[in-house]
């Protein structure tokens, strides 16, 4: 979305297709050069499967293209109707606010799955290198047959 709309506000062709993003990520859509993940089916969403260093370099050079722009943004301009196609028209200060509000909330989910990868991810906290399981003094451990006991800090198992 940031790349989409401060390219609009700036007059200037979005850094996907302008500097080659398109075609270094190959997206396996039909709509690849286009293509912004609104009105994609679950389907279409599962077959991008993008490595992070292209991720890493297309976020900065949206960034770098963000930045030049915003160098030459006064108090002024803020007010200037950028869309007229909502009720009531969207001001450019409103669209940067929409962007910032925009990247900060993919930013949280990103965050919270990194969260959720990481925890699911490590047993190196559960698991002695032995394989034995880690007992607070004084503490039983009930097994279930057939199940291996995984244990949280803090939690009873």
């Amino acid at each position: 979305m940031q790349d989409d709309h401060v390219s609009e506000v700036a007059g200037t062709e979005h850094a996907w297709t302008a500097d080659g993003w398109a075609d270094r990520f190959a997206l396996p859509l039909p709509d690849a050069a286009t293509a912004t993940g609104y009105g994609h089916t679950p389907g279409d969403v599962a077959a991008v499967r993008p490595t992070a260093q292209p991720l890493r370099g297309y976020l900065a050079a949206v960034t770098e293209r963000t930045t030049a722009y915003l160098r030459t943004v006064g108090p002024d301009d803020l007010d200037q109707v950028v869309d007229e196609r909502w009720d009531p028209p969207v001001t450019l200060g409103v669209r940067l606010v929409s962007v910032v509000d925009d990247d900060a909330q993919h930013t949280g989910q990103a965050a919270l799955l990194r969260g959720v990868l990481e925890r699911s991810c490590d047993r190196s906290v559960r698991r002695r290198p032995d394989r034995s399981v880690r007992r607070r003094p004084g503490r039983s451990v009930r097994r279930r047959p057939g199940r291996s006991v995984r244990r949280r800090p803090g939690r009873s198992v």
